[in-house]
């Protein structure tokens, strides 16, 4: 559930760590500056549960916390915020001796944003095989254009989608993302040490998602940082940090669904 309440205009917010108590050691800020906001998003807690009711990841933190900040990241996106927006949040863990993982998790969907955090360890969560809830409060802009809003959750789910399609071996949602016409080119020194360029086509990255090579990536290393950098009518730039990689992805909308239709990548 969520309760969104409206306030004055506009959003000014920021981290404003005070310099005489202990400095954040870890992903997050000790206080954070809120001025003037459109609004605040309140986000129930969230936890392991996919889209049709049933527990992710019983007895694997790693595959709940995933599953717990991406219900996290659909939320915000529904109200065309990201995790950028977050002001405060809270995480209960029931596997203390667990919480590396949630943590490994939080950071790589928060990218660069560091809210204010609480950890609260329990003793169970409201169905004993969740070790994981996280609720939040983010700001919101009232004023923002609806439609460019819903642009931008769209043209981030496609980058998403095209992330996951290779993380998960799964050609079908490849095949959504990418546009028939594609071309992805790597950048990067060769065996000589000279520079060049790679191309691949839509069908190869579809066949190598099919193969399931992305798959043996460590769930720790799955990065799936999105920033959206630049959408204009039909057009969209977006870069996308992805385990040891960057992708730069040239976006399109074609027939009302945006896809990939260009990509320069690169070794982190």
């Amino acid at each position: 559930m969520t309760y969104a309440l409206p306030l004055p205009p506009p959003l000014t917010a920021g981290p404003a760590n005070p310099l005489d108590v202990a400095q954040p050691d870890g992903h997050f800020s000790q206080c954070i500056a809120l001025t003037r906001t459109d609004g605040l998003l309140f986000i129930s807690g969230q936890v392991p549960r996919a889209p049709d009711g049933s527990t992710v990841g019983q007895g694997d933190m790693r595959a709940q916390a995933e599953q717990v900040f991406d219900n996290l990241g659909r939320v915000l996106r529904a109200h065309g915020a990201g995790f950028e927006h977050l002001l405060k949040v809270t995480l209960y863990v029931a596997r203390m001796d667990l919480v590396g993982e949630v943590m490994e998790a939080r950071q790589r969907h928060y990218g660069e944003s560091r809210p204010t955090s609480t950890l609260v360890g329990v003793a169970t969560l409201g169905d004993p095989d969740w070790w994981l809830e996280v609720e939040a409060v983010a700001a919101l802009s009232a004023h923002s254009d609806a439609k460019q809003d819903a642009d931008r959750n769209a043209i981030r789910q496609t980058a998403l989608d095209y992330i996951d399609a290779w993380y998960d071996g799964n050609p079908v949602l490849a095949e959504r993302a990418l546009h028939p016409a594609l071309a992805k080119r790597l950048v990067g020194p060769a065996e000589d040490g000279r520079d060049t360029l790679e191309s691949m086509s839509a069908d190869q990255l579809i066949e190598n998602c099919r193969k399931g090579s992305g798959r043996a990536t460590p769930t720790a290393e799955r990065r799936r940082e999105v920033t959206v950098l630049d959408a204009c009518g039909d057009a969209a730039t977006v870069k996308v940090i992805a385990s040891k990689w960057v992708d730069y992805l040239h976006l399109a909308r074609i027939d009302g669904r945006w896809q990939v239709v260009n990509c320069l990548w690169t070794w982190t």
